[in-house]
């Protein structure tokens, strides 16, 4: 058998993940196999994309031409030896579970149930073979149904190998006159069944069955819950709980083992068997009697002859003694149609419920047993078993931690230490929260300073050997064993991890889900959207979420903390560390890299903290390299896919189906972030489309608009674009016909793609409508073009607000409405947790993987070290450019840039007329004696500026009014919220400037008055200067009188020093103007200010140079790619030339005025920085706008940069006048100007 099927090479267990999941021809074909050889592949490529019809294996059989069509009536059946035409599928079957490796058993049985199809339990390889029992397979199986609970309807989770459970089982003695697999598929499903056991009718189906005989597979019936209980004619069958059926293939009298695990399982055994074997079943009767079992007759004559009649009286007879026939039944299947026997079964079943005991026993406790029993036990497996066992050495750990404190204290480097970093690293380009207390560039080493202490702190831990057990057995579980044992330990890890997570996470789910739905009902109310209610519900989901991030631990959690192991020990000099730690930082992305290789997910951004772990991220894929080096592959051609859309819409799904990978799909351990699996191309392929392997990238699911807090919005709009940036194609998944988050979410992708000048992306998406039928794609049509429209007048909106020329979406992301939209059936057929996957959705999903593969575009196809590239260019632009991601749609961005324009010039009016305000007051001030009371002067001030502010307001208000109600009447829609901000920013603006000009009217009444007593105080210094010589001279005048004039000089200049002292005093006055420049370009310039922290970094303005502006590409773009063109045609050196002819002339103009306040000694006032910025703003402007003419934009860093040295010149030069003004002032100077005429006095008093 293995031969004819091509398998002999992997017998035992030798086909592994290379052979299995590697993309071939047999993953694109779109007919069934040829070829007997071909079979085990085609069934395991169709089985990987979850097609419930893999077991149709059918290879077409042409008899020789000498055969007649009438011999068939003249042959023997059972003398036709079987040809390589005639394999049984589930032949097929067993021999491929036999040549797999046992890792990949378990992804197969998962397959084989997410089909809904049958799954060998045991396997009868031949007589000489011991039966094969598949614990180790069902390990991974993990099932889902309802239950109610009280008055609620609620979801269980459970892997099933160790949930103890009761089985009915089917057995036959002989061949049955009706399929036993074929109504055990009516048993469980009703009149139209899914055939989840293969039968004899099944398509491929034939009478050659060799492997499967003697082989036990189960299914499982899911209980529903009261709520869903279909009381229809069609099934209405329901059983309280979970509840296994056991079919046993073959005549069962020739399997002694399979029997007796029958009888330990199962709590109903139904017998097929004809009236003339029925004294043949007596011994195995009695024994599944004696087990307290009840037993079902299903007499399968077609007719009962009179001596049948009479075999069933005999054979009752051998149970009459034993008191035993209450626990048997007869059904006499002659005369009966298929639903009538279905019924009768059921009930039988319901009759038979209280008369016996149901065991409830679990695979793990059976599979004991038939240990004993001499079965073969896959788990038992030495290589097996020390995988387990070093595994559950981890887990005892785990378990003796309360489940909310597991992370926190086995994982110490994940948790708030690397939380902060991750913050800090944002906060520090940022700076969202930063106040006018700290300059930007402090504010940037501050944060700075957390991220190395974070870093440091987790370095402490690791030198210190605090790293928790669990750590430093999984780091040994990975990197001491043999390959074959680190496969069978990394798995049950991951499983058993996943099982604790599940296991706690059930009821907060639940929770979640509950307050999802209250969103629901309360966002029904438009007017609710911003209620105490909503933002109640979004702070308790918040809160939720929190708690199912503490109390979710799983194997990316332990693979984060190796991350962060590394991340730590790069931070540290390796001078500074022992060999141990320098061996550990060159193995870890080496064992993360084989992980990836052999199917694990790489995570790419930490969906917990929301960031990037860069270094580790690339060290791993480096190493990955490497191993494909080792493999005799070179620089390795990758296409990146992804797949991106609102939650629950089937991402992960799509992509499981399309390359049969294992991205999370449940409730309770959804992808968080974004992760990365690998899919290797055979050689054809590679050959064919010119690429080696497809990165897949999976993410988290975002969040629909009406469901998103302002964080939310923030994270998911970053995800979508870095994940669209990142990719070759996008597929974005959208549940049925709504495409709301097509319009919003994709322009605002597309708009921060405008906004990276450095990078050049021009991502592929296509639109995948789920859940649609084909009478609803006419419609859908329609609204594609709809939608095409609102993506092209959101993108004019986008480059409106990048001053970039009018494009259509197509020119930045590429999209055909015509050829990148694609529909998909709904998943299941029908609502039941038995139905299976929809043929119809896979095959949608066929088709459009085929269509995929057919329109390849190889042009941009990365390596990858390009990809590597992309991602921190992608990732540094994300983080450091926060503005575009909090935005809904493009619309709001677009009327925010209009608001903050209304509100900066409204800022620049309040500023500039409270700076003539103040002048007034200083003039009356300087006008006042120093004697006068200045109490009048400063109430006059202040209520001449307090009136004009309120009626400032006033009117502002009143223009605010107008333009919201112009706002509203274009775009056609409230902007509410927007009005209340920005009305609270003008009450801000005009409270402020109260207190600003109290404060600075009391400040300059005492400068003032300061001055004045300087002036006072300067004869009173220089009456003392004379009165201290004449004193002096007088006290030693004789000895002056011997002196030399050298030596008189000497004694001056001494005694000068000691005078001086005597009299000075230490006058300090501070000014912060590089604070007031943040501050106003904080306020006043708030989306160049986002630049400008990015672009000057940890320095202060001060540092910034005038030399570090040049011209350069990044400072302009073109309008379209045909300008461009033909700019590099023409000379660029025209526009360099301009940009640094704008650099010198407000430089020139910038040293002019300085040197006048110079000239004049003149007192630094912070209006004079808005004077300044805002002649700068403007001449920038007036630039742009002819470059623009030309068809050349000037970018932000442009202006950001010219912003920076123009301030940082003004800073240094205003802080030094500052200084020569103040020290101008102090009397002190005035005297020490005056030396030597105080010398001449000395010499004459001598």
């Amino acid at each position: 058998m293995f031969e004819l099927l091509g398998l002999s090479e992997y017998y035992p267990n030798k086909l592994g993940r290379e052979e299995v999941y590697t993309l071939s021809q047999y993953s694109l074909s779109n007919t069934t196999s040829q070829a007997t050889q071909d079979l085990p592949f085609y069934f395991l490529a169709n089985l990987l994309a979850l097609n419930y019809q893999a077991r149709w294996l059918k290879v077409e059989y042409q008899r020789e031409e000498s055969d007649d069509d009438d011999d068939i009536w003249n042959e023997d059946e059972s003398n036709i030896e079987p040809t390589t035409q005639q394999v049984h599928p589930l032949d097929v079957i067993i021999a491929t579970l036999l040549c797999c490796h046992p890792i990949i058993h378990q992804d197969l049985v998962v397959k084989l149930w997410e089909c809904k199809l049958a799954i060998p339990l045991v396997v009868q390889e031949s007589q000489e073979h011991p039966p094969k029992f598949f614990l180790w397979a069902m390990r991974a199986l993990v099932m889902r149904w309802k239950r109610t609970q009280g008055q609620e309807l609620r979801s269980e989770e459970r892997a099933i190998a160790d949930y103890p459970m009761q089985t009915i089982s089917f057995i036959r003695l002989d061949r049955s006159e009706i399929s036993k697999s074929a109504l055990l598929n009516t048993v469980i499903f009703g009149s139209n069944p899914h055939d989840v056991f293969f039968h004899r009718d099944s398509e491929g189906s034939n009478h050659y069955r060799q492997l499967a005989e003697g082989s036990i597979e189960l299914a499982w019936h899911l209980p529903e819950g009261d709520f869903l209980t279909n009381t229809g004619t069609q099934n209405n069958f329901q059983l309280d709980n979970i509840t296994a059926f056991a079919n046993l293939r073959g005549d069962a009298r020739q399997y002694p083992q399979q029997l007796e695990l029958i009888k330990h399982i199962s709590s109903y055994i139904f017998l097929f068997v004809s009236a003339k074997e029925l004294q043949s079943s007596v011994s195995i009767i009695k024994k599944f009697l004696s087990a307290g079992k009840a037993v079902i007759l299903l007499l399968t004559n077609k007719s009962i002859e009179p001596i049948d009649n009479q075999s069933i009286k005999d054979w009752i007879e051998n149970f009459k003694t034993e008191n035993k026939l209450k626990q048997i039944s007869f059904i006499k299947l002659s005369g009966k149609s298929i639903p009538e026997i279905r019924e009768k079964i059921r009930q039988q079943l319901t009759r038979l419920n209280p008369i016996i005991d149901k065991p409830e026993i679990s695979l793990e406790s059976l599979a004991e047993i038939m240990s004993q029993e001499g079965m073969d036990i896959d788990e038992y497996d030495d290589d097996c078993q020390q995988g387990i066992q070093q595994a559950n050495k981890i887990l005892e750990i785990v378990r003796q931690y309360p489940p909310d404190e597991r992370k926190a204290k086995l994982l110490p480097l994940q948790n708030k230490l690397w939380k902060d970093w991750a913050d800090a690293d944002k906060e520090m380009v940022r700076q969202e929260y930063n106040t006018q207390e700290e300059d930007s560039g402090k504010y940037y080493r501050r944060h700075n300073s957390i991220k190395k202490n974070s870093r440091q702190q987790q370095l402490d831990i690791i030198q210190s050997s605090q790293l928790s057990q669990v750590v430093r057995d999984f780091i040994t579980g990975l990197s001491q064993n043999s390959k074959n044992i680190r496969k069978y330990f990394i798995k049950q890890l991951q499983l058993e991890l996943d099982n604790l997570s599940r296991s706690i996470l059930s009821d907060l789910n639940s929770a979640y889900t509950n307050k999802i739905n209250q969103l629901t009902t309360h966002d029904k109310s438009l007017d609710l959207k911003n209620s105490d209610q909503h933002q109640k519900i979004h702070r308790e989901l918040a809160e939720i979420d929190k708690q199912i991030i503490a109390q979710s631990l799983g194997l990316e959690n332990l693979l984060r903390e190796i991350g962060q192991i590394y991340l730590a020990i790069g931070t540290s000099n390796s001078q500074d560390l022992t060999p141990l730690l320098r061996e550990l930082y060159k193995s870890l992305p080496q064992l993360v890299a084989e992980l990836l290789m052999s199917g694990y997910q790489l995570e790419i951004i930490d969906g917990e903290v929301s960031c990037l772990p860069w270094e580790w991220v690339e060290a791993v894929l480096q190493q990955f390299i490497q191993l494909l080096k080792t493999q005799g592959l070179q620089n390795p051609r990758i296409f990146v896919l992804s797949a991106t859309g609102i939650q629950s819409s089937g991402k992960s799904t799509l992509l499981n189906a399309m390359f049969g990978l294992s991205f999370n799909v449940s409730v309770g351990r959804c992808t968080k972030g974004i992760s990365l699996q690998t899919v290797k191309l055979d050689e054809n392929l590679r050959n064919k489309f010119h690429i080696d392997y497809i990165f897949v990238l999976d993410t988290e699911g975002i969040k629909s608009s009406e469901h998103s807090s302002h964080s939310g919005l923030e994270h998911d709009n970053e995800l979508s674009t870095f994940v669209i940036g990142l990719s070759n194609l996008c597929l974005i998944k959208i549940s049925g016909e709504n495409s709301i988050y097509l319009q919003d979410t994709l322009p605002i992708s597309l708009e921060a793609f405008m906004r990276m000048p450095e990078i050049v992306l021009k991502p592929q998406i296509k639109i995948i409508h789920r859940n649609i039928e084909v009478c609803s794609s006419e419609k859908l049509n329609k609204q594609n073009l709809i939608l095409t429209n609102k993506l092209d007048e959101y993108t004019k909106i986008a480059c409106e607000n990048e001053n970039r020329s009018l494009q259509s979406f197509n020119e930045v992301i590429n999209f055909n409405i015509n050829q990148d939209v694609h529909y998909l059936g709904g998943l299941y057929n029908g609502t039941s947790s038995l139905s299976p996957i929809s043929k119809s959705y896979i095959q949608d999903i066929h088709n459009l993987k085929n269509k995929l593969f057919g329109n390849l575009d190889i042009t941009h196809i990365y390596n990858i070290n390009t990809f590597l590239r992309t991602i921190r260019i992608l990732w540094n632009y994300i983080k450091n450019d926060q503005f575009i991601y909090s935005f809904r749609n493009v619309i709001e961005v677009k009327c925010q840039i209009e608001i903050d324009d209304f509100l900066n010039k409204a800022i620049q009016k309040f500023e500039h007329e409270t700076c003539d305000l103040l002048r007034i007051t200083y003039l009356e001030i300087s006008k006042s004696s120093y004697t006068a009371s200045n109490s009048m002067i400063l109430d006059k001030s202040e209520k001449r500026i307090f009136d004009f502010l309120n009626n400032l307001w006033l009117k502002e208000n009143s223009k605010l009014d107008l333009f919201f109600e112009d706002l509203k009447a274009r775009y056609g829609r409230s902007f509410k919220q927007q009005k209340l901000i920005s009305s609270q920013k003008l009450d801000d603006l005009r409270e402020r400037l109260k207190r600003e000009s109290r404060w600075k009217t009391k400040k300059y009444q005492e400068n003032y008055h300061h001055d004045l007593i300087l002036d006072k105080d300067s004869s009173l210094f220089h009456q003392n200067l004379i009165d201290e010589i004449i004193k002096f001279t007088t006290r030693e005048k004789e000895f002056l009188c011997n002196l030399s004039h050298r030596e008189l000089r000497q004694k001056f200049d001494i005694s000068w020093d000691n005078w001086i002292e005597k009299i000075s005093e230490n006058i300090s006055w501070s000014f912060t103007i590089e604070t007031d420049i943040e501050y106003i370009l904080r306020h006043q310039y708030s989306l160049l200010y986002k630049t400008i922290i990015v672009r000057k970094g940890n320095k202060n303005f001060r540092d910034c140079q005038l030399q570090s502006f040049y011209s350069r590409r990044a400072y302009y773009s073109y309008f379209s790619r045909s300008i461009a063109s033909d700019m590099v045609f023409r000379n660029e050196t025209y526009i360099h030339k301009v940009i640094q002819s704008l650099r010198d002339d407000l430089l020139k103009s910038l040293r002019a005025d300085l040197y006048h306040r110079e000239k004049e000694l003149q007192r630094y006032e912070s209006s004079y920085l808005n004077v300044f910025l805002s002649q700068v703003n403007s001449y920038f402007e007036k630039t742009s706008m002819s470059l623009e003419k030309e068809g050349v934009i000037l970018t932000k860093e442009c202006r950001a940069d010219l912003f920076i040295i123009l301030c940082g010149y003004a800073i240094r030069k205003l802080e030094n006048i500052d200084f020569l003004w103040r020290e101008s002032l102090k009397p002190i100077i005035k005297l020490k100007q005056e030396k030597e005429r105080y010398w001449l006095f000395f010499l004459k008093n001598r």
